[in-house]
């Protein structure tokens, strides 16, 4: 029953991070990024898995910064095909690239090179 919840949070995190509506910040870790909302706050981060790759791990955090819930793309693949391995791993890279500020130093270094001091 909990893995359902998991993955419509993962999906509806996934559109709207796609389309700009979320805000994710950065974290003490370089591997994580947090998005908060009213009372809990939710973080995403890369860690190296058991086979060699990447896992990506969900965490919600309460008012007080205390983990409540964990969950890895590896727990939602579980007996199902890697499908959310892939999402989460977009979701991660939405969630690094808006941190970070990513497209916006890309536009920067795009105008510097279009109009050279």
């Amino acid at each position: 029953m909990a893995f359902e919840k998991y993955k419509t949070l993962v999906s509806k995190l996934s559109v709207k991070s796609a389309n700009g509506e979320l805000i994710w910040k950065e974290t003490a870790s370089p591997t994580a990024f947090q998005l908060s909302f009213s009372n809990y706050s939710i973080t995403i981060a890369e860690k190296p898995g058991d086979s060699g790759g990447n896992d990506y791990v969900i965490s919600i955090l309460n008012s007080f910064g205390d983990v409540i819930e964990t969950f890895t793309d590896v727990d939602l693949d579980e007996g199902t095909p890697a499908g959310y391995f892939r999402r989460m791993q977009d979701l991660y890279e939405v969630a690094r690239r808006q941190a970070l500020g990513v497209d916006k130093a890309i536009d920067e270094i795009l105008d510097d090179l279009d109009n050279p001091l």
